[in-house]
């Protein structure tokens, strides 16, 4: 019931579609370029027939391809991912560039994503321990849970530079994810925030107006 309720709040005050009315010419590109773009990466069917076998998900593909769409854009080359369920939000990261090695900072049960990245053939993977062993970042993904979140945000922000972006899932998922996730966007350091329901993404670049935007995918 949560769940419902917060959609339809979402769906009330979500708008921006398609860029309209957007002025950042960045935010613009990011509008234009990667939420709404209707090219597929080469990548997209492989990881996709592997979901359907696998049976996970399906809606999680569309943010993941944001992520990825994202990273190609921005030219990431430092990407981590923060434990991620099934290891397909990984695949999506790697394939990025294949010469770049995503770190992914463990979650204590990640034999099944492992497993799957061994069957997909992605071997630009490093398992790491701890945020702490990062120096810093292009791009970061949060997949939970929300108590790591907010014992780690303030050292994702160490480690991010002025064109890192920061995507967390599941921001609508519990009272408190939203609670947490309304605390990171009313936080002085983030100038850019995007609200797509199923993720959130943020941009602590001091060079752009503050401005949040929740928009309908």
């Amino acid at each position: 019931m949560y769940g419902i309720k917060s959609y339809l709040k979402y769906l009330f005050i979500a708008h921006y579609r398609n860029g309209h009315h957007v002025h950042s010419p960045y935010t613009y590109r990011v509008c234009r370029n990667v939420l709404y773009e209707r090219w597929d990466y080469y990548c997209f069917d492989r990881i996709e027939h592997f979901r359907k076998v696998k049976h996970y998900k399906s809606q999680n593909a569309r943010y993941e391809q944001i992520m990825m769409r994202l990273c190609v854009m921005n030219g990431c080359k430092n990407i981590v991912d923060v434990e991620p369920d099934d290891g397909l939000s990984t695949m999506y990261l790697a394939s990025v560039d294949t010469r770049n090695t995503v770190k992914v900072l463990k979650s204590g049960h990640d034999d099944a994503a492992k497993k799957n990245w061994e069957i997909g053939g992605y071997v630009n993977i490093e398992l790491l321990d701890s945020i702490y062993e990062v120096k810093s970042f292009d791009f970061l993904c949060f997949n939970g849970p929300f108590e790591r979140l907010e014992n780690e945000y303030e050292e994702y922000k160490k480690r991010a530079s002025n064109d890192s972006v920061i995507a967390v899932r599941g921001i609508h998922s519990s009272s408190k994810a939203e609670h947490l996730w309304e605390n990171i966007i009313k936080d002085s350091d983030v100038r850019i925030s995007m609200d797509f329901f199923g993720m959130g993404v943020i941009w602590l670049n001091p060079q752009y107006q503050k401005q949040h935007y929740y928009i309908k995918l």
